[in-house]
Formats: C-alpha cells, structure tokens, sequence
C-alpha cells in the first residue's frame, strides 16, 4: 500500500525516469553496429602534413566542439576507428536532451493546466523522432548544438523570473556563454534566438520594463561580441582562402530556391509514416490558438521561413524548425479532447489515453525498425513497419540523401585487415576502387585507391551511395577472393579490359 501510495505521489518523476531510460537503453542498444556514415568521419580532428590545430579548425565549415570532443576520446580510444567508443558521449549527451527538452516544452506550456502531460508527450516524440533518434546515433555535432542551444534557452527563462539586476545580468551573461558553446559546435545555433528573443519581447509586452530589456540585450551582446567577435574575424580573414567553404556556402544558401517538397521527402524518409500528418494536424490547431502558442508558434514559423527564404539544400538541419512542432504534437494529443463537440458524448473522452499510448507506440516500433533493428537495413533495403513497407530508394546523382544514425556495417576494418593481409602474402601492392561511395573506404582502408595492371575491385551490395551494381562490370575477373555469402561484400582481383 504504501509503495502505491508513494507512486502516486511520485508518478511524474517515475513517468520522467522511464522516458529517459526508454531513451537512453534504444539510443545505446547496438550503437556499434553501423560503420561511419561520411559526414561522421569528418568530425574527427586529423591534421594534415604541416598543419596546426589552429589551421586546421579555421579551414572548417562546423564549430571546434565535436573535433575537440572526439580528439578528448582519443586518448582513450587510440584509434579514431573505433566506431562505438567514440560515439558513446553523443549518445549521452542525446539522452540527456531528452530531459532539457522536457523542460523547454515545461516551460512553453506553462499556462496549460496539463503542462506536465503535453510536456512528458513532446518529450517522448522528440526522442523517438526519426531525426533526433538517427543523430543519437552517430559522433557528429547536432547533439552538442542542442544540449548547449536548450540549457542558453532555460537559463534564459530563469533570466526573465529574476528581480535583482545583478542576477539578471548573472544569467544573461550565462545564458549567452551557453549560446556561444552551441554556436561553436554549429551555425544551427543561430535558429534559438527566434525563442530568446520572442520571450523578450514577451517580457516586456507583460511588464514594460523597457531597462530590463536593455540590460539583458546589452549583456547578452557584449558577451557574444567579445568572444564570437574575436573568432569569427579570424575565421572570416581565412574564408576568402578557403575554397571549399565557400563552394559549399553557394551550394547550401540562395534566396528563394528551395524546394519544399525536399522539406517533405526528408521528413518521410526519416519517419515514414503517421509522422508527417500528425505533424501537420497539430499545426493547424497551434494556429487556430495563435495567441494562446504564440512563442511556439512565432518560434515554428519564423525558422520555417528563414528555410524557405534562403536554404536551397537544407538537409537534415529542417529539423531545427521540428523542434516546435513536437510540442504543437504534445498540445494537440493533449488538449483535442478538451473541446466540447455536441455529437459526441462526454465518455468520448476515455478512448484519450489508448489512443494516445497507440499513437506514441507506432511512432517507437517505427523508430526502433529503422534505426536499431538491422535485420533489413533501411533506406538501403525495403523494410516493414508492421504491415506496412517502406519506400525504395535508389541512386540519384544529382540528389544525394542525407543519411544520419542508419543501419549500415559493411565489416571495413576487418576488409582492411584481410586485403593488407592479402597483399603480404602476395608479395604485392595492389591497389583497390569500390562502387562504394569513395570518402568511405579511403577513410577505412590503409591500401592505395586506384587501378594498376592488376588491382581489387570490391563490390558492396546496398552500398550507402545506392549504386546498387556491385560487379567489376567492364574489367576481366582474375579472381574471386571473397564471396557474398560471408558477408554483404564481395571482392574481386581483376584487370583492365584490353579493347
């Protein structure tokens, strides 16, 4: 009795205790498994001849914080390789973003009667969220950026209760100092001052006090200028030398070319289903409450916006205007069965919980099915989500997909380990190509990649670049080292085809 009395007392902490353990135990659950996606190799601090630390991170595109935090693991890992040692503090820091969301969306929806209900279900939707899931996955940035982007955001709140002015500059300047960490692990930051500077105005507008409002921007400016201001001259000193980056601004950002249906195509393939409609539906209800979400909803459509506006190949970072959306989901699921329809009677209301445990469950079993379970390793193979199956894609030139925290072991570090093996034996210095996508295997493969008189062609079947042809088409096999039934790759040693 008194275990149950004490549950009771307690069930919001219990509630909020399993979520993070639900979360926590799939994010870790065979973390191991999949090789390097490309972009996650490229988070590793490796230094070219002659190059220093300082060169080395003004010549690139993200923030120093996950090159730093994976060079840290370094020291224990000695090899940058070793795919789960150094994945796991991402996937921690991701488990705690769980909890810091919970607390946003707290804070969000503060004025509802259920906020810890609307709160406990945006939380669950963020962490089991296709996106947020697939990030957790992997050693790269984006959960730095949102550990760091939430707790300047909280501290931010706690800035507008403050009464002193010592302790609203405290918290301005600590809010700021956060703000700046998220920058440094990535530009995405950026979209979080949509939020800030929506709860300043809404400070004001309930207190008119227009030197607080100063104060806090005074501060939060002053911080950001003295530190963001320093680095970023050294860094724009350096862009006009940098190339690449600036190849990569052009391909990345023009004004009013994006493609929205990108928008939806990114979202299904990363949630294929449910998803997108609820998503949808419980915009429309945010907006027809406007003035009741209105930091939600000015936060949602602000970002969209600048999307629209400016990002002709935004990728995976849309999820920066999902971020909202989770907690307009958690409102809807909450708060539909609160309107009063006159059709339908009163006991309506008892179906809320099932269908809302149904709805919630889907959304995990999904996740869980694409991004943990790799006997079918979606996108590259078709898969099913209870009865239902999931889109093929296949290999588009012109239109790479952003793939983040998918199934996908090819066995490289042992395929290294047998072709330098092979060589030995063979007195010999073959070289190797892949239909594989290149930045991959040259990262994995201490061999030379190129042609000689005789060389390996290595066919990976569902390859991460969807070339789905995986024989040595157009050169003469001389050998068969490897078979496919020994794994998803096969090896040839072959030669050039005399015309």
């Amino acid at each position: 009795m008194k275990v149950f009395t004490l549950l009771k007392n307690n069930y919001q902490l219990l509630l909020i205790g399993l979520l993070i353990l639900l979360s926590t135990f799939f994010r870790f659950w065979d973390l191991g498994y999949s090789d390097y996606i490309p972009d996650e190799y490229k988070s590793f601090m490796v230094l070219k001849e002659g190059e220093s630390p300082s060169d080395f991170f003004l010549r690139q595109r993200k923030g120093p914080m996950q090159f730093l935090l994976n060079s840290f693991i370094y020291q224990f890992s000695q090899d940058y390789r070793n795919e789960l040692l150094h994945r796991i503090p991402f996937t921690l820091i991701s488990s705690i973003n769980v909890f810091l969301f919970f607390l946003l969306a707290k804070r969000l929806t503060g004025k509802f009667e259920k906020s810890f209900e609307i709160s406990i279900i945006s939380a669950f939707l963020f962490s089991f969220n296709g996106f947020i899931f697939g990030f957790s996955r992997i050693a790269q940035y984006q959960n730095l950026n949102m550990f760091f982007s939430f707790i300047s955001v909280l501290l931010f709140f706690k800035l507008m209760e403050q009464k002193e002015k010592v302790r609203q500059i405290l918290f301005a300047f600590l809010s700021s100092i956060f703000f700046i960490f998220s920058i440094l692990s990535h530009w995405d930051a950026v979209f979080y001052l949509i939020l800030i500077l929506c709860l300043l105005i809404t400070k004001y507008v309930e207190v008119k006090d227009l030197k607080f409002v100063l104060r806090t921007i005074v501060t939060f400016l002053i911080t950001n200028l003295i530190i963001l201001g320093t680095l970023l001259y050294f860094y724009l000193s350096k862009l006009s030398e940098n190339t690449t980056n600036q190849e990569y601004l052009e391909r990345r950002i023009e004004f009013l070319s994006s493609n929205l249906t990108n928008f939806y195509h990114y979202i299904v393939l990363y949630n294929p289903y449910l998803f997108f409609s609820l998503a949808t539906i419980s915009v429309i209800y945010s907006f027809y409450f406007f003035k009741r979400n209105i930091q939600i909803n000015i936060w949602f459509l602000a970002t969209l916006l600048l999307f629209i506006l400016f990002f002709k190949k935004p990728g995976t970072h849309i999820y920066n205007f999902l971020l909202p959306v989770f907690i307009m989901m958690g409102i809807f699921l909450s708060q539909i069965w609160e309107l009063k329809y006159k059709k339908i009677p009163a006991k309506f209301q008892v179906l809320k919980y099932p269908i809302i445990s149904v709805v919630l469950f889907f959304i995990f079993f999904q996740t869980y099915t694409l991004f943990v379970d790799s006997s079918k390793e979606y996108p590259f193979e078709v898969d099913k989500i209870l009865l239902l199956k999931t889109h093929e894609y296949k290999y588009a030139e012109e239109e790479k997909l952003p793939l983040f925290g998918f199934p996908n072991r090819r066995n490289w570090n042992e395929i290294n380990s047998y072709l330098l093996e092979e060589n030995k034996k063979r007195g010999k210095d073959l070289k190797y190509i892949s239909n594989e996508d290149d930045g991959i295997v040259k990262w994995y493969l201490d061999l030379k990649y190129g042609q000689g008189e005789e060389f390996y062609y290595i066919g990976v079947k569902n390859p991460q670049n969807f070339i789905s042809d995986y024989r040595p088409r157009g050169f003469k096999i001389v050998e068969t080292i490897l078979d496919e039934n020994s794994s998803k790759v096969k090896i040839w040693i072959v030669r050039k085809k005399i015309k």
